[in-house]
């Protein structure tokens, strides 16, 4: 144990650590006579108005951070903020008059986002030449907020959110099958800026490294490989709505293509998965000297994920302590109508699986733990982080004849591990938005 944490602590710690806020906090900074984001400086001389855009589920701690930094802004010069988020939990009465705050819909985009979309490009299309616009953005803003494009039904979007969150799509396919349908993703919500100088300010939870899939881009122009949308489309949308977006594509009613604002646009990362997860390892390190083993952020669906992570840990040495931490989503093919999300679903059929294998050298240690959950406190539509398990839980299991394997079949781990009393408790309002990360440790 690191001091008197255990792992589970040490982990959540970290996490903290790695609030929205505090990214952004280190990367802006008023400084007279210049206004510093990143590597950047703009002269203040220069700029009459800043605006904000915070969106996202870290949207809360990225608009907090940033209403205090422009707070230091010279009187002369203005600032406006809008921020939308999945969750407030009274938060939203923390900001001021000149902040609108607004709740848009999670996983999937219901009214809520198509109203927050709408405010979004009005407030963005509101922004004067002479200002500067920072856009501070997070994942889960491909739900949280949204504008269909002209003759693109609303109830249609929703629909293919929750096809596509259904059939283990990763988040690169279902976002090019989104930015098809939006006026405001890929870039699409720039082109309303007026304004001569855009920063995007992104916060990461894409495990490729690529800034323009977080929350759809909407401030990265783009052009999209149309027959590559609509092959997405057709293997993961339901009969039904593949022959929908089809007949939109032959319509003309879907876009491929984003034009640029006529303002500047300069895109950064303030912190990603790799970060969180490289800051974890370093810190296991300390606890497990020499028998830490990451996988990093993984970009695979959840059997492909789990079978790397099950041939590695065959590997590992199981004679003295370590552990084995991997970071990344593991998308999951959603059958049955249980309650569950990523994290609690891998920990469940990691138990099964070690309850399986009876000869695995884990058994030998003194005692094992499995545990996982979502940065953003958040794990799936549950009210729970994430799940854990150890040793003498599984071993309590067998004696009891307790079998996971329906709720497995069925896709109900939280309620699983609420009956077994191995939910790790989540977090209302989210202020980061790091994928998830799954820590196997033993003794």
């Amino acid at each position: 144990m690191k001091g008197e944490l255990s792992p589970l602590q040490l982990l959540q710690n970290l996490i903290s650590e790695f609030s929205a806020g505090n990214l952004l906090a280190g990367k802006c900074k008023v400084q007279a006579p210049d206004l510093h984001l990143g590597q950047e400086s703009y002269s203040l001389d220069k700029i009459k108005h800043v605006h904000f855009l915070a969106i996202g589920k870290a949207a809360m701690g990225l608009g907090r951070a940033l209403e205090k930094i422009l707070k230091q802004l010279p009187p002369a010069i203005q600032y406006s903020g809008m921020v939308i988020a999945n969750s407030f939990e009274g938060e939203e009465k923390n900001f001021d008059a000149r902040v609108e705050v607004i709740m848009g819909n999670h996983p999937i985009p219901l009214q809520k986002s198509f109203m927050a979309g709408e405010k979004a490009w009005q407030f963005v299309k509101n922004f004067s030449p002479d200002s500067l616009a920072i856009f501070a953005i997070s994942g889960g803003g491909s739900s949280i907020l949204e504008m269909p494009l002209p003759g693109v039904p609303p109830a249609f979007i929703s629909k293919v959110g929750q096809e596509l969150l259904k059939t283990g799509a990763t988040i690169q396919e279902m976002n090019l099958v989104r930015q098809s349908l939006s006026a405001i993703k890929a870039g699409r919500l720039l082109t309303n800026s007026r304004s001569q100088i855009n920063v995007g300010m992104i916060v990461s939870d894409i495990p490729d490294r690529d800034l323009s899939w977080v929350s759809s881009g909407p401030t990265f122009a783009s052009e999209i490989n149309s027959q590559l949308v609509l092959d997405i489309a057709k293997k993961y949308l339901s009969a039904h709505s593949w022959h929908e977006y089809k007949m939109l594509f032959e319509q003309g009613q879907l876009a491929f293509a984003s034009s640029r604002p006529a303002g500047k646009i300069i895109n950064m990362g303030i912190g990603s998965a790799h970060d969180l997860l490289a800051s974890v390892k370093n810190n296991f390190e300390e606890i497990f000297p020499g028998n830490c083993q990451s996988l990093g952020v993984l970009n695979l669906n959840f059997e492909q994920g789990m079978e790397k992570i099950w041939q590695v840990l065959l590997t590992c040495d199981f004679s003295h302590p370590g552990c084995l931490i991997s970071g990344g989503e593991l998308p999951v093919h959603v059958v049955g109508e249980g309650v569950g999300g990523r994290n609690t679903h891998f920990v469940l059929a990691s138990a099964k699986r070690i309850m399986q294998s009876t000869q695995l050298a884990l058994w030998q240690a003194k005692d094992f733990e499995v545990f996982s959950l979502a940065s953003d406190g958040r794990d799936g539509e549950t009210d729970c982080a994430g799940a854990k398990v150890s040793k003498n839980e599984i071993l309590r299991w067998q004696q009891l004849g307790i079998d996971p394997q329906s709720f497995l079949h069925n896709c109900d781990s939280y309620n699983f591990f609420k009956q077994q009393d191995g939910l790790i408790a989540g977090t209302p309002v989210s202020h980061t938005n790091l994928m998830d990360v799954r820590v196997i440790f033993w003794q």
